[in-house]
């Protein structure tokens, strides 16, 4: 893994691929069709890809809060705020918050949102409605 070595993260949108990035960070340690993250250093690297490649970026540091963002917003509210949603219509989170940063799902629509503390809230919604909005923390 060459993630010691300093990335140039200004050419990170530069139409790189997926298995690019891979090959310069090596293995993911979390990865969706649409998202991918990788240990940088001694934090975290959140890839946004569309058709395989960068389209979006959240550098976080060690202690899990953003360094630097490109091409996105992180969520920067309480998981308490964001279960109020539940049972409401998704267009409603979509209006307040952005399009999804990324759909977790295979087959079926997972939108993802990253957050401002290391983690990505999935929403899993029926029928356009919310069900359950689940946060996952991308440090042990």
């Amino acid at each position: 893994m060459n993630n010691q070595k300093i990335f140039p993260f200004d050419e990170l949108l530069n139409n790189h691929s997926k298995g690019e990035l891979i090959s310069y960070f090596g293995t993911p340690r979390l990865d969706y069709p649409t998202l991918s993250v990788f240990a940088s250093g001694k934090g975290l690297l959140a890839v946004v890809f569309e058709k395989n490649v960068a389209t979006a970026y959240v550098l976080y540091d060690a202690e899990g809060k953003v360094h630097h963002a490109k091409n996105l917003n992180t969520i920067n509210i309480s998981q308490e705020k964001i279960s109020a949603y539940e049972e409401k219509n998704i267009t409603d989170f979509v209006k307040a918050y952005g399009s999804p940063h990324a759909d977790l799902g295979s087959g079926r629509a997972v939108p993802a949102y990253l957050s401002d503390h290391a983690g990505i809230y999935r929403l899993i919604a029926i029928g356009g409605r919310i069900k359950k909005i689940l946060e996952l923390k991308f440090q042990d």
